[in-house]
């Protein structure tokens, strides 16, 4: 299930890429709340980015999971002021504890059903 979760973000312009003007389309999908930490949001939508490389590991500037805390704080502080809806969301439930208990069947259908909507999902992603 993990393949489709990144399936869904595959392809999609970079989120800060694209609020910088740029279109990047070799991306991955970021989980917001780190999947190992909290399997529960594992295949959440919300709770994906898809962001380039540079933006998601290895950028010298913004990253969301650089070793450097710095650019790390700085994608928190970006996704505040550019998808205000994902770090409202990312705030609920961060530090939730809801176990790592997981509804694999509701989990799959979720997927499916953005899947089947990609207008709608590329609203929640992009507003």
């Amino acid at each position: 299930m993990l393949a489709m979760f990144s399936k869904l973000f595959l392809g999609q312009p970079c989120v800060v890429c694209k609020s910088l003007g740029i279109v990047n389309t070799k991306t991955c999908g970021h989980h917001i709340i780190e999947k190992g930490r909290n399997a529960y949001y594992k295949f959440t939508p919300m709770n994906g980015l898809p962001l380039c490389v540079e933006h998601h590991r290895f950028g010298h500037n913004i990253a969301a999971h650089s070793p450097n805390s710095l650019e790390v704080y700085k994608f928190v502080d970006w996704m505040k002021k550019h998808l205000p809806r994902h770090y409202i969301w990312y705030e609920e439930n961060n530090h939730r504890n809801l176990g790592n208990k997981l509804d694999l069947d509701l989990a799959e259908q979720i997927l499916r059903d953005s899947m089947d909507n990609p207008a709608e999902f590329e609203e929640m992603i992009y507003g």
